[in-house]
């Protein structure tokens, strides 16, 4: 009986709890923390699809740019999936929120950051 206890203790997801804010990602914000003011690509976008599963893949329509360029208005995001350090999970379609970060060679934007969290509320 012991056994299975700790067993489910193991599996439990309280166990994988985030260990506190110097761990937590967030690659969406309401107001860009001073940390990341110096990003190559920021800008103002819209929520226009969101998908979460291993990792999250969202949609974004560009509304304004506040620093750097992109080949096209309409891009996509790759971030970190559902866990217990990603402070995204309250984005959803519509939302406006501002973004800093990069393009990589294939075009994906990246822009996922940890420990931040704690200075964007």
């Amino acid at each position: 009986m012991r056994i299975f206890f700790f067993i489910f203790l193991l599996l439990s997801p309280s166990v994988f709890a985030c260990m506190g804010p110097p761990l937590e990602t967030r690659t969406f914000f309401k107001k860009l923390p001073k940390k990341l003011e110096n990003k190559e690509y920021i800008a103002k976008v819209k929520i226009l699809e969101t998908k979460a599963e291993r990792e999250r893949v969202t949609k974004v329509k560009v509304l304004s740019v506040i620093k750097g360029k992109s080949k096209s208005n309409q891009f996509s995001i790759k971030s970190d999936g559902p866990h217990s350090c990603n402070r995204d999970l309250w984005i959803k379609v519509g939302d406006i929120v501002i973004i800093a970060g990069k393009f990589d060679r294939d075009g994906w934007f990246k822009g996922t950051w940890k420990g931040i969290s704690q200075f964007s509320k």
